[in-house]
């Protein structure tokens, strides 16, 4: 028996952790310099403070590493229901 648990968010996607160790590491300019010589440099940079758009789109994200406590605790809560109904239960990817 299978239990499908329908979320308004991913709640097991890729994380974009890498991305953002690279945006704010030190190969900030090389990465800018390079979104400049392609013309994407205004869909990627805010031009008020300099800061990546992307950076905070990212850490909104439930997957983001701040939100793992709360992808934790909702995984336990389900966990009586699962035992239960005797059942596994599985998550389909948020659309």
């Amino acid at each position: 028996m299978y239990l499908f648990i329908l979320l308004g968010v991913p709640i097991a996607c890729p994380r974009w952790e890498w991305l953002v160790r690279i945006i704010t590491s030190g190969a900030t300019a090389t990465i800018r310099a390079a979104c400049e010589q392609l013309g994407i440099s205004e869909q990627i940079w805010n031009a008020y403070d300099g800061t990546c758009d992307a950076l905070d789109d990212i850490s909104d994200l439930w997957t983001a590493e701040k939100h793992k406590n709360e992808r934790n605790d909702f995984l336990f809560a389900t966990k009586p229901l699962r035992s239960h109904t005797r059942s596994e239960s599985r998550f389909p990817p948020a659309t």
